[in-house]
């Protein structure tokens, strides 16, 4: 077997040197053959030395002999002469033709490029066209002001004011749905563009006010044209109709928060969404944990609290971060704070590193400095600028630096902090909450 195809090669070669002058062999079994004597008939006057293509599938010479260079690359053959103008200088012109020799763009461009299965040429006049190499047809003639490539594979083609794309693989060109008054009607064009997403997966697209969102690979449409701005966040697309948010799937535009929402808040395991004066939440995957019927909503690290204003007081539960509802809407803050001091559970005030149940208070910490709320009514007697805090029947001990100070459970100051701590006690021991103890 070897022996022969070696013998079908000898007399492909022995061919060549017959017939042509010089020839060199390519990849995938082309060769490019050469001649001082252009081999069809020509328009362009070269030098002493023309070359064509020969085909060892075919068996034959697919592309004439009739060009100043060729260059041979997977996907197709480019082709090049030397044409002389009306001032007689030279400049190189090109064309394109497909690995069976079928001529896709004549040699008279100054520039073609392939972008998957469209040809994109460039005259000497700045005009540009396009052209579906796998039909040999032309797509947008040599007017368009600019065609360029935008992706791997998207092709961008402005006429005059108006934008279009074309899908380099399939060679269609992209549309997408745009609202016209309460039907939905298909448009190629457009007024503006940007990618998103880390790799460029996404285009997002502007006609007139609205926006759209296509897959930046296969031109398909994720998100319609109906949305007044569109964001690509990590996790979601954060959309704008009309004045609402709402948060939409990456990946086919699926509705994780609905569009009706005046705010929205992502935190690690939820989105705390506000309409008016209510809140409410969903989980990242969409799921609906409470609607915007609650007043407050409170973040902690094992879940979050939903809270209810009656009057002056507050009626609390509490959802886990699966969504699940532990403790339904009816606890006081105080209740609460007890049930998720009995069961492990985190205090949920978001706005603090922690949270800590004593008696009917509660210590908190952010930055490192402790404070204190009121445990029934939530309300703060103590902001976080204290070392460390000693809470007790009649009130607060509270260390600043290296000194101690005292405050009662209402937050009025007794002492300032610059006493010694056993001094500070033994007033209170004695029941004496009014003389001077012993300055640290």
């Amino acid at each position: 077997m070897q022996k022969k195809k070696m013998a079908v090669c000898s007399d492909i070669e022995k061919y060549l040197s017959d017939n042509f002058e010089a020839f060199s062999k390519k990849e995938n079994g082309y060769y490019v053959v050469y001649t001082t004597k252009p081999r069809g008939k020509t328009k362009y006057s070269g030098k002493n030395r023309y070359c064509g293509v020969f085909s060892e599938q075919e068996g034959k010479l697919i592309i004439p002999c009739e060009h100043s260079h060729v260059i041979i690359k997977d996907n197709g053959i480019v082709v090049m002469d030397i044409q002389y103008n009306i001032k007689k200088f030279p400049r190189n012109v090109f064309g394109y033709y497909d690995l069976e020799g079928n001529c896709v763009a004549p040699c008279k461009y100054q520039m073609v490029k392939r972008v998957g299965n469209l040809l994109i040429t460039n005259t000497f006049e700045n005009r540009q066209g396009l052209i579906d190499i796998l039909n040999s047809k032309v797509l947008c003639p040599d007017y368009a002001p600019a065609i360029r490539q935008i992706s791997k594979h998207l092709v961008l083609v402005v006429d005059c004011n108006m934008k279009f794309l074309f899908v380099a693989e399939n060679v269609e060109p992209v549309s997408f749905q745009i609202r016209n008054g309460r039907e939905f009607i298909k448009t190629r064009h457009f007024d503006k563009w940007e990618f998103a997403g880390k790799n460029k997966e996404h285009l997002i697209l502007k006609n007139g006010k609205r926006c759209a969102v296509i897959d930046s690979i296969s031109g398909e449409q994720i998100l319609p044209c109906i949305y007044d701005s569109i964001i690509e966040q990590e996790h979601h697309f954060r959309v704008m109709e009309s004045g609402w948010h709402g948060l939409l799937n990456k990946t086919d535009g699926r509705e994780i928060v609905p569009c009706r929402q005046d705010r929205i808040y992502e935190t690690k395991y939820f989105y705390i969404t506000q309409k008016g004066k209510k809140v409410g939440a969903y989980l990242k995957n969409g799921q609906l944990v409470i609607d915007n019927i609650v007043d407050e909503i409170n973040v902690g690290k094992d879940g979050i609290e939903a809270c209810i204003k009656k009057g002056d007081n507050l009626v609390c539960g509490f959802f886990d971060n699966n969504g699940n509802n532990v403790f339904p809407i009816k606890y006081s803050p105080y209740e609460i704070a007890q049930e998720y001091q009995k069961r492990g559970i985190a205090h949920c005030q978001s706005e603090y590193d922690d949270v800590c149940l004593f008696g009917e208070y509660l210590v908190t910490q952010k930055n490192g400095k402790e404070g204190a709320l009121d445990a029934r009514t939530r309300k703060t007697i103590l902001q976080c600028e204290y070392d460390e805090i000693l809470v007790c029947d009649e009130g607060f001990f509270v260390r600043q630096n290296e000194g101690w100070g005292f405050f009662t459970n209402k937050g009025k100051k007794i002492y300032d902090c610059k006493y010694d701590i056993c001094e500070l006690y033994k007033c209170f021991m004695g029941g004496n909450l009014i003389s001077q103890p012993q300055r640290n």
